[in-house]
């Protein structure tokens, strides 16, 4: 009964340590019609915290800094479903959730099965300035961040980013968008599975910056050389090979002439 007893107690004190790290913030949904489709927005504020970790299964993302001393959100999901309680379903099935876990608030969008096809969701999300790292993920949506003092990490799965008036390092890569940096203050690493990167005027950024960009360019240019040098050989060697071929001299009516002086007449079949 004494071990009983105290496995309870264990428990208890467990469950009550898991609500004290995780605060949900109060919020508010509305559904409605606009336009011909239909939007769920759900707006809510919490805590400022040392982090925010934005993880979403499709939407674009927006992550503003600012003066203010919390964290407030604007999500927005809109649907092309016929009725409203068919919309109903389709942003239940798109689960958010939005929590303040320890120094990091959490944005986190799930579906919950399949993901109907037309349908489109917006994050917009208000930190103070100050906030020191920044990590956005989605598998299929626009990033955009602005006005962040500290590190921005983004990764998306084939939408642009675009990022500017960043004070840390910042990590951005896509599968097929573009990249579009402004003005920053630390070092970049920027990745495109397909699309143009932009960086700002060399000569506006900081030394310390201006290194690590030259030295990726060099780098990549001596890559570049020693992966083409090898194929130019090679088609070198190609061309080489090819057996001569002289070109026709004759003009399109001296050949079509030629052609049916060849060929046998309908008489003589």
């Amino acid at each position: 009964m004494k071990a009983f007893s105290k496995i309870a107690a264990v428990l208890l004190l467990l469950v009550a340590v898991a609500v004290a790290q995780e605060t949900r913030p109060d919020e508010q949904t509305r559904v409605y019609q606009e336009g011909g489709r239909w939007s769920r927005q759900i707006t809510g504020s919490m805590p400022a915290a040392k982090n925010l970790r934005v993880k979403v299964d499709s939407g674009s993302v927006r992550v503003e800094g600012g003066s203010q001393q919390n964290i407030g959100y604007s999500i927005s999901n809109h649907s092309s479903a016929s009725s409203e309680e068919k919309a109903r379903r389709e942003f239940e099935a798109y689960k958010i959730s939005v929590y303040l876990r320890g120094d990091t608030a959490w944005v986190v969008g799930e579906w919950q099965g399949g993901r109907p096809r037309r349908s489109s969701s917006e994050f917009v999300i208000n930190v103070p300035r100050n906030i020191e790292l920044v990590k956005v993920a989605t598998e299929g949506g626009d990033l955009v961040a602005t006005g962040v003092a500290g590190r921005v990490e983004t990764e998306s799965g084939g939408g642009s980013i675009r990022l500017d008036d960043i004070g840390g390092v910042i990590s951005a890569e896509t599968g097929g968008g573009s990249i579009d940096v402004g003005t920053v203050g630390g070092e970049l690493t920027l990745r495109t599975g397909g699309g143009s990167i932009k960086v700002p005027d060399l000569t506006t950024l900081p030394a310390p910056v201006l290194a690590v960009v030259r030295d990726v360019y060099g780098t990549a240019t001596s890559d570049l050389f020693l992966v083409a040098a090898p194929i130019a050989f090679l088609a070198v060697l190609a061309v080489a090979f090819i057996k001569e071929k002289p070109l026709s001299t004759l003009t399109g009516d001296e050949r079509r002439a030629r052609e049916a002086a060849a060929s046998p007449s309908d008489g003589s079949r």
